[in-house]
Protein backbone atom coordinates (compact mmCIF):
# COMPACT_ATOMS: atom_id res chain seq x y z
CA UNK A 1 0.00 0.00 0.00
CA UNK A 2 1.25 3.47 -0.92
CA UNK A 3 1.59 5.74 2.14
CA UNK A 4 1.88 8.77 -0.13
CA UNK A 5 -1.49 10.59 0.07
CA UNK A 6 -1.52 11.67 -3.59
CA UNK A 7 -1.61 9.66 -6.81
CA UNK A 8 1.86 8.97 -8.16
CA UNK A 9 2.53 11.13 -11.21
CA UNK A 10 2.48 9.25 -14.50
CA UNK A 11 4.24 11.86 -16.63
CA UNK A 12 6.43 14.96 -16.26
CA UNK A 13 3.48 17.37 -16.36
CA UNK A 14 1.84 15.57 -13.44
CA UNK A 15 5.17 15.44 -11.59
CA UNK A 16 5.73 19.19 -11.93
CA UNK A 17 2.14 19.93 -10.93
CA UNK A 18 2.47 17.75 -7.84
CA UNK A 19 5.84 19.25 -6.87
CA UNK A 20 4.41 22.76 -7.17
CA UNK A 21 1.34 21.81 -5.13
CA UNK A 22 3.51 20.23 -2.44
CA UNK A 23 5.62 23.38 -2.41
CA UNK A 24 2.53 25.48 -1.81
CA UNK A 25 1.44 23.26 1.07
CA UNK A 26 4.83 22.50 2.59
CA UNK A 27 5.06 23.15 6.33
CA UNK A 28 8.41 24.93 6.11
CA UNK A 29 10.05 27.39 3.75
CA UNK A 30 12.95 24.96 3.28
CA UNK A 31 10.62 22.18 2.15
CA UNK A 32 8.75 24.58 -0.10
CA UNK A 33 11.99 25.66 -1.76
CA UNK A 34 13.04 22.03 -2.23
CA UNK A 35 9.76 21.24 -3.98
CA UNK A 36 10.15 24.29 -6.20
CA UNK A 37 13.68 23.22 -7.13
CA UNK A 38 12.48 19.72 -8.05
CA UNK A 39 9.63 21.14 -10.12
CA UNK A 40 12.04 23.47 -11.92
CA UNK A 41 14.48 20.67 -12.72
CA UNK A 42 11.77 18.44 -14.18
CA UNK A 43 10.13 21.31 -16.07
CA UNK A 44 13.39 22.54 -17.59
CA UNK A 45 14.24 19.07 -18.84
CA UNK A 46 10.87 18.01 -20.21
CA UNK A 47 8.12 20.64 -20.52
CA UNK A 48 7.24 23.46 -22.87
CA UNK A 49 6.45 26.94 -21.53
CA UNK A 50 2.75 26.26 -22.13
CA UNK A 51 2.94 23.03 -20.12
CA UNK A 52 4.76 24.83 -17.31
CA UNK A 53 2.01 27.48 -17.23
CA UNK A 54 -0.61 24.70 -17.12
CA UNK A 55 1.20 22.97 -14.25
CA UNK A 56 1.36 26.23 -12.30
CA UNK A 57 -2.33 26.98 -12.86
CA UNK A 58 -3.38 23.45 -11.95
CA UNK A 59 -1.26 23.39 -8.78
CA UNK A 60 -2.66 26.74 -7.69
CA UNK A 61 -6.24 25.64 -8.37
CA UNK A 62 -5.71 22.44 -6.35
CA UNK A 63 -4.19 24.51 -3.55
CA UNK A 64 -7.22 26.81 -3.43
CA UNK A 65 -9.61 23.84 -3.48
CA UNK A 66 -7.70 22.19 -0.64
CA UNK A 67 -7.78 25.39 1.41
CA UNK A 68 -11.51 25.76 0.81
CA UNK A 69 -12.15 22.13 1.84
CA UNK A 70 -10.11 22.55 5.02
CA UNK A 71 -11.84 25.73 6.18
Amino acid sequence: MNAFPYPMPENPLEAVTLALFLGLTAPTEEQSEECAMIAQQIADATLTEEEIDLAKATALAKFHLTEKENN
